[in-house]
C-alpha cells in the first residue's frame, strides 16, 4: 500500500532553531525528491514534537495530520483499530528521536519514502510512506506493512462480466459486513476509473443447480470488477496498459511499460500441440522486468480446456505508482477465475503478490 510532498515552513525553521542539535539527517537526493523529503521532515518534526508533550495536545497533533495527511489515509487509519502510532511505529514517542531521523527515497518503489529514527544507541526503527500530490502538495496516502490494519485477507473481488453472467455465490457473509467498495469502470479504450460502487443481491433458481442461488453484481453497468478492503485508492482515473483483453498463449509475449520500467508477461506449457488439441498442459505464466535477472511465476495451471488465459488489466489500482494485474485465470470454458495481483504486497523478490480471487461456474 504508497505516494508524494512539501517545503520547510517559518514554523518548522523556529522549532528547529529552538531545538538545538534536533536538524534531521536528510539523505541526498535529486531535486526531484527533495521537496517530499522536506515535507516529511518537516511532518516528523512537528508530529514528534506534539507527540511528546505530557498530556499532548490533540488539537495541535489533529492540526499537522490534516496538514500532511490525505483525507482518505486518515479515514483509512481511524478504522483500523491501530493499538500503535503507524507513523512512529511505537506506542510512545521521545522529542530526542527528531535528531536521528533519515529519510531517503525508495528507488525501486514510484513516490515511496523510507523514514528511519534510533529509539537507542542499537536500534532502528523504519516505515516506508507513499505519497500523492493534492493541489501541487505532497501528502502522505499510506504506509506500507500497516500490521493491524489493511492486509491481502481485508481484499475481496467479485466479477462484473461483461456477458452480463452474475456471480453465483451461496454464502453471502461477507456482503454482511456492509463492507466498501470500489469498482474499476471502463471509461474510453484503456482509460478505467477507480469509484464507489454498491452492488445489489438477486436471489431465484438456477437450472444447473436445480436450486435458488442468490448472486451479488453491481448496480451501475460498464464495471470490470468490484473489489473490497481498498476504499482509500477510490475516485481517480486509472490507465490500463492494454486496450482489451490479450490471451496469452504460450507462444507469445506481452511487453508493457509503467514509467520508466518495461516488464514482459510471458506463458509456457508442456504439449506443443496446444494450438490443434485447445489443451494447454502444465500451464505458466511469468512476470519478468527489465533489468531484473529473476522473473516471477503468477500462475500455474495444470491443465486448460478449451479456452485461454487472459490478462484484463495491467495499471495501477492501489496507488503505488507501479503496475497491478487482473487475470482471468480460467481453465475451463464452463468456467471463470478472477485473480488480483496488487505490487503494494509485493515481497522482497516479488513484483506482484496474490490478493485476491474470486472463481464461478456459468454452465452445468
Amino acid at each position: 500500500m504508497k505516494t508524494k510532498l512539501l517545503i520547510i515552513t517559518a514554523l518548522t525553521l523556529l522549532t528547529l532553531s529552538c531545538k538545538q542539535n534536533n536538524a534531521p539527517k536528510k539523505a541526498a537526493a535529486g531535486n526531484e525528491n527533495q521537496q517530499a523529503i522536506e515535507m516529511l521532515t518537516e511532518f516528523y518534526t512537528l508530529y514528534m514534537t506534539e507527540q511528546d508533550k505530557m498530556p499532548p495536545d490533540l488539537q495541535a497533533i489533529e492540526k499537522i495530520e490534516h496538514k500532511f495527511i490525505t483525507q482518505e489515509f486518515l479515514k483509512k487509519l481511524k478504522s483500523s483499530g491501530l493499538e500503535y502510532d503507524p507513523f512512529l511505529n511505537a506506542q510512545d514517542c521521545s522529542i530526542d528521536w527528531i535528531k536521528t531521523l533519515e529519510i531517503t527515497s525508495v528507488q525501486e518503489k514510484e513516490n515511496a519514502y523510507k523514514v528511519c529514527y534510533h529509539y537507542d544507541n542499537e536500534h532502528t526503527n523504519c516505515m516506508t510512506l507513499y505519497l500523492i500530490t493534492e493541489n501541487g502538495n505532497f501528502m502522505i496516502n499510506g504506509i506500507e506493512d500497516l500490521s493491524g490494519a489493511l492486509t491481502e485477507e481485508d481484499i475481496a473481488i467479485y466479477i462484473q462480466d461483461p456477458m452480463k453472467i452474475t456471480l453465483y455465490r451461496p454464502n453471502e457473509e461477507v456482503y454482511e459486513n456492509n463492507r466498501d467498495f470500489i469498482g474499476l469502470f471502463a471509461t474510453s479504450g484503456a482509460a478505467y476509473r477507480l469509484q464507489p460502487t454498491k452492488g445489489k443481491y438477486h436471489v431465484g433458481y438456477n437450472d444447473c443447480w436445480q436450486d435458488s442461488v442468490v448472486t451479488f453484481a453491481p448496480v451501475q453497468g460498464g464495471c470490470l470488477v468490484m473489489i473490497a478492503g481498498l476504499s482509500m485508492y477510490n475516485n481517480k482515473p486509472v490507465q490500463s496498459a492494454i486496450e482489451k483483453p490479450f490471451e496469452m498463449l504460450p507462444d507469445e509475449s506481452l511487453p508493457f511499460t509503467s514509467g520508466d520500467r518495461t516488464y514482459t508477461l510471458q506463458a509456457t506449457c508442456a504439449n506443443s500441440d496446444f494450438r490443434e488439441s485447445s489443451t494447454l498442459k502444465d500451464y505458466y505464466l511469468y512476470i519478468s522486468q527489465k533489468g531484473k535477472p529473476e522473473k516471477q511465476q503468477l500462475l500455474t495451471i495444470s491443465e486448460v480446456q478449451g479456452t485461454v488465459p487472459e490478462i484484463l488489466f495491467i495499471g495501477d489500482i492501489d496507488g503505488d505508482g507501479l503496475p497491478d494485474l487482473l487475470i482471468n485465470a480460467t481453465s475451463n470454458y464452463e468456467n471463470r477465475r478472477l485473480v488480483l495481483f496488487l505490487s503494494s504486497f509485493a515481497g522482497e523478490k516479488e513484483l506482484l503478490h496474490l490478493v485476491g480471487e474470486d472463481p464461478y461456474w456459468f454452465d452445468c
